[in-house]
């Protein structure tokens, strides 16, 4: 039988749970999540041809729907002495079901989907079977925020992006050059300057003031081309933010 050949390829981690190291759950077809749905907007005016697209009217790019799907799994029950279906049920349901957890496919080890998951359904007998559903952020995310320590171990050396914005040291000027992303983000930055009076930070021909602390400003977007940030003053800086692809 396909469990008895199965030995954990293409399994899902969910949270802190593989699948297959965890549960002992073998996926009926190779877990893939699905596409996003573009957020579309069209308005129909009479003794116009066609529609009016709007949907990029407010924000001026596409924007997406979460990710929304199911997996499919086949569970072997006598996995540590499980003596039913019951048992292994409840203990998915009580970790999974509800939760808002970040999950990466073994396929794809770099990245992370951001959402919740439950647990739809459950078919017991010769072929038990467990379903788990997900609808998770539209963007899958990189491992790791900027401003964390950085780790080796999981990076992809293929495509992966570094961003090391922890503490960066300013002694009167530094240019920082931010890779870009296709999830737009305004990285949260947190300012200690020596002098308490904060800095400036000068970004597409505009210079705006930080202060000491933490400081958001929606105008400081890093966009699909790399970026650079010139900060003024005196002191360090950290950035916080998480590229993403679909």
């Amino acid at each position: 039988m396909y469990l008895a050949f199965y030995n954990g390829e293409h399994s899902v981690t969910f949270g802190s749970k593989n699948s297959w190291t965890d549960w002992h759950l073998v996926p009926s077809s190779r877990p893939v999540f699905a596409p996003p749905k573009p957020k579309t907007d069209y308005v129909d005016i009479p003794g116009m041809n066609g529609s009016l697209d709007l949907s990029e009217a407010v924000s001026g790019r596409p924007v997406y729907n979460n990710r929304q799907g199911s997996f499919d799994f086949y569970a072997d029950v006598q996995y540590k002495d499980k003596s039913s279906w019951i048992k292994l049920y409840s203990e998915i349901m009580a970790y999974l079901h509800g939760r808002k957890l970040e999950a990466y496919l073994d396929d794809e080890p770099y990245y992370r989907y951001i959402g919740r998951f439950e647990v739809d359904s459950w078919k017991s007998g010769d072929g038990n079977s467990i379903t788990i559903n997900y609808d998770v952020y539209p963007y899958k995310m990189e491992p790791s925020w900027s401003n964390e320590d950085w780790l080796w171990d999981p990076f992809d050396f293929e495509n992966g992006v570094i961003r090391n914005f922890k503490s960066l040291t300013v002694k009167g000027s530094l240019s920082v050059s931010i890779p870009k992303t296709q999830d737009w983000s305004a990285p949260t930055i947190t300012v200690k300057s020596t002098d308490g009076s904060g800095m400036n930070l000068s970004y597409n021909g505009k210079t705006y003031h930080l202060k000491d602390g933490v400081n958001r400003n929606p105008n400081l977007l890093v966009k699909n081309s790399d970026t650079i940030f010139t900060f003024t003053g005196n002191g360090t800086v950290s950035m916080r933010m998480r590229g993403g692809v679909l």
